[in-house]
């Protein structure tokens, strides 16, 4: 089960891509200490109902790193309190970052993930571009566990990865693709990058790995053996078991794919009524039990794909996975009808051509 807490909604930035839901974005109110105690005791009683494998907190936003390091102390705490030692992400943009949340990061050994998002596509200056750098530099040096977090839209495909990754002097990357969801749908034109698009962009990472030794892209770079041992993959398998908790106590799907309504209220609705509501168990339904995936030889591996990806209107192949990229695992190798078609794309593309 994977529980994403959004302590606060505020952030200094106002990405044209982010997927909170502009509703969302308005609220400026703080998690009680109270509440986030009240969260994580539901969140233990789901786990139990849910009966999913392991347990993932991600500590986000808005930018959660405007609490505070006195409060983020209280958080990582009082998770360890009462799971004890489970993996903790903390999602920033790393522009409030100094060494004392770098010290807590260390000692409760928090995997960071530090968006380059608003600096990577333009949307500030060259000057915080440097202070991000800055930041990012200093947290390694910290000793900080710490990914690069990169959205996949359409400025990515024409971002040398390679060079940028020399620059910063790290190897971590965490890749998401892009959910056209809040302001995300509304500037979807600019952003959208096509399913087929998409699973090129990932093939060509695995494909020509070699030539990059020790990129490490999460969660792409396990792909190709979790495909081949039988296991789901990140949110594609079992999505409908991420959770994600705000102030005022309401409960969505991590990252708000299906609706951006929530589930139900923890202090309103049950577990039960939460667990088995309508949005749940219909998203569940789309997932698992539509013929044309069920039929499908990946099925077991995309468990019905994204939904958010699905909602990219601009692409209307029927798939709502990635099947290019599928076929590519299944194979071993390029499929040959996708074959001038994929060598095509990678040659013309500023992220990886120059460097074949």
């Amino acid at each position: 089960m994977e529980a994403l807490i959004i302590p606060t909604f505020n952030c200094q930035l106002k990405c044209r891509h982010c997927f909170l839901p502009e509703a969302l974005r308005k609220k400026s109110v703080l998690m009680e200490d109270s509440e986030y105690e009240f969260i994580l005791k539901k969140v233990q009683e789901m786990q139990d109902v849910v009966n999913d494998y392991g347990m993932l907190f991600i500590i986000s936003g808005g930018e959660p790193l405007t609490v505070g390091v006195k409060q983020m102390g209280f958080y990582l705490e009082s998770i360890r309190k009462h799971f004890g030692k489970v993996p903790v992400n903390v999602n920033t943009n790393l522009l409030f970052y100094n060494q004392e949340f770098g010290r807590l990061f260390v000692e409760y050994d928090v995997e960071v993930e530090a968006s380059y998002d608003p600096v990577g596509v333009r949307f500030v200056n060259h000057e915080m571009e440097r202070e991000w750098e800055r930041k990012f530099k200093n947290a390694l040096d910290d000793g900080v566990k710490i990914r690069v977090a990169i959205t996949l839209t359409r400025k990515v495909l024409t971002f040398d990865l390679f060079r940028f990754a020399e620059k910063l002097g790290t190897r971590h990357y965490n890749m998401s693709h892009f959910c056209p969801l809040g302001r995300g749908w509304k500037n979807r034109k600019e952003f959208y990058v096509t399913k087929k698009e998409l699973a090129f962009y990932i093939m060509g990472v695995l494909h020509f790995q070699d030539l990059f030794e020790g990129l490490d892209i999460h969660p792409w770079k396990d792909f190709p053996e979790n495909y081949h041992s039988g296991g789901a993959v990140d949110c594609w398998g079992e999505c409908y078991n991420c959770f994600a908790f705000t102030p005022g106590g309401d409960v969505y799907f991590s990252g708000f794919c299906y609706s951006r309504h929530p589930l139900g209220n923890l202090y309103r609705d049950s577990l039960h009524e939460i667990l088995f509501s309508e949005k749940r168990v219909s998203f569940i339904r789309w997932k698992l039990t539509r013929p044309e995936c069920i039929q499908c030889e990946h099925h077991f591996f995309c468990r019905g794909g994204c939904f958010s990806l699905s909602k990219v209107v601009e692409d209307k192949t029927t798939c709502p996975g990635l099947k290019p990229l599928l076929d590519f695992l299944s194979m071993g190798r390029i499929p040959e009808e996708l074959e001038g078609e994929f060598y095509r794309f990678i040659k013309n593309s500023t992220w990886m051509g120059k460097y074949l």
